[in-house]
């Protein structure tokens, strides 16, 4: 089970990519993190990584956490986290999905991020941001990512 937060629970970060093509749940995100941080937000994959190489060519570093829904239009969550773990091995990665799957929960788990199960509720993203920004990838590249306690729901499959 993943950890429970709240909004002031949240470390200090700065600036936060949130991607999701759901406009209310994408609002929703904002709002919950907005009070602590700057949002940057993109409605598929492909504006996520080009919001992404701008904030990365104006400022020199990328945002400090990333939330991306898995089915993204156009490059998937899992593509852009791919991506951007390309460039930064430790930024937190917080991946939210309708559907918790076997193989997205190992490409999670494989990649070092934070997998929620939408729906979701503050606590449950706070509480994921909080997990993946406290316990980074360890600092030996050939040492493979911690395990998250995520829940699979394995009764729901057929």
């Amino acid at each position: 089970m993943l950890a429970r937060g709240t909004r002031d629970d949240l470390p200090r970060l700065s600036r936060v990519l949130v991607a999701d093509h759901d406009p209310k749940l994408r609002a929703e995100m904002v709002a919950i993190l907005g009070e602590r941080c700057e949002v940057i937000e993109a409605v598929d994959g492909a504006e996520a990584l080009e919001q992404t190489a701008e904030i990365l060519l104006s400022s020199g570093r990328l945002p400090d956490a990333f939330v991306l829904d898995v089915r993204l239009p156009y490059l998937s969550g899992i593509h852009v986290m791919c991506a951007v773990r390309g460039c930064d091995r430790y930024v937190p990665i917080v991946l939210t999905t309708p559907a918790d799957d076997l193989w997205t929960h190992s490409i999670a788990v494989r990649f070092g991020a934070v997998l929620v199960e939408k729906p979701f509720d503050v606590a449950a993203l706070c509480g994921a941001i909080l997990e993946v920004s406290r316990d980074p990838p360890p600092l030996a590249s050939s040492r493979a990512y911690p395990t998250r306690h995520v829940r699979v729901d394995r009764s729901a499959r057929s």
